[in-house]
């Protein structure tokens, strides 16, 4: 439950719907005041899993209440191809944020390439509806490559896949040097791919250059004022999500200012929001000391019987307790 709670908060950024529950986002938002639309709604099915999750937001005027709020909805999924119907409980939940809200919950497992239509009613009797074809389940390999920073991924399928995310995810931490205690900060940043693939003998090819990144992760700890000279790496994977055909942002971009405005990527009948289908594929990259010294980032452990080693030196003692 855990991480289908993340990844509809996660995925739910690119979508409206998400934004609408957020009351820093009233001023750039376009009002709906009078609209008689009755929900947004955002989710996707996951042919990877037998758990599925939906958010469904009331449409409100009132941004700051409308997250926790109970919801007058009853929801149902039906199997286009054997008009098989399953219907979904309410759950109310803690989000990743620490903030409560409810999803609803079913218990089956989406068939590849078959459509399901999504429907949603209160019980005034209006009523949402959705359709959404589960993508195909692909298979994403790492290819034998002379250089370990440079690793090459094969996308192998049938037709090419809507590559929603491909993101190398470096956890980085940064060494602040202090008299007093450590101050370490470690972030996630995500360095995209999305739309760097080419085609190759029987699908698609990805070139990853690790050394390249460094520069943009050296970028996201500068740009909140953090000291970049003793940079370690817990992890690096690369996160793909695979989307159904729809699941393509206005412009072919996922621009946050025009996902904040109503309408502006939905397939949803009668309201707001995105419902659609996919999954998610992650890679570890393994890593020695010595490739992530070559890339830029400190060795682990750092300053060990290396030359000039000396362990009254903060920036040693510090590193290698960090790490």
């Amino acid at each position: 439950m855990k991480r289908h709670a993340s990844l509809l908060s996660r995925i739910g950024l690119y979508f409206c719907a998400a934004l609408l529950t957020l009351s820093a986002c009233t001023e750039s938002v376009h009002p709906i005041i009078g609209d008689e639309r009755p929900y947004t709604i955002y989710g996707f099915l996951d042919p990877t899993t037998s758990e599925q999750y939906l958010r469904v937001i009331p449409v409100s005027e009132d941004f700051n209440t409308v997250s926790s709020q109970d919801v007058d909805a009853q929801v149902h999924t039906v199997d286009l191809a054997t008009d098989e119907r399953v219907a979904w409980s309410k759950q109310r939940i803690l989000f990743p944020d620490s903030t409560e809200g409810y999803v609803f919950a079913a218990q089956f497992t989406p068939i590849v390439a078959r459509s399901y239509r999504l429907e949603v009613e209160n019980s005034e009797g209006e009523r949402v509806s959705a359709v959404t074809t589960v993508p195909p389940v692909i298979s994403i390999n790492r290819m034998a490559s002379n250089s370990q920073l440079n690793p090459i991924f094969f996308i192998e399928a049938d037709a090419f896949p809507n590559i929603v995310q491909a993101d190398f995810v470096y956890e980085a931490v940064a060494l602040q040097p202090s008299m007093s205690a450590r101050a370490n900060y470690t972030l996630e940043i995500p360095v995209s791919y999305r739309g760097t693939e080419s085609p190759s003998d029987g699908g698609w090819r990805i070139q990853t250059r690790m050394q390249n990144d460094f520069e943009q992760v050296k970028e996201a700890f500068a740009g909140i004022c953090i000291i970049t000279d003793f940079l370690g790496l817990r992890s690096v994977n690369f996160e793909f999500f695979i989307g159904d055909d729809n699941w393509v942002p206005p412009g072919g971009e996922f621009v946050r200012d025009i996902l904040l405005q109503p309408g502006s990527f939905s397939n949803v009948e009668n309201g707001y929001g995105y419902f659609g289908s996919g999954y998610s594929v992650t890679f570890s990259i393994p890593l020695t000391s010595t490739e992530r010294g070559l890339v830029g980032y400190a060795l682990d452990p750092p300053c060990q019987a290396g030359p000039g080693f000396d362990p009254s030196v903060p920036e040693c003692r510090e590193l290698n307790a960090c790490l």
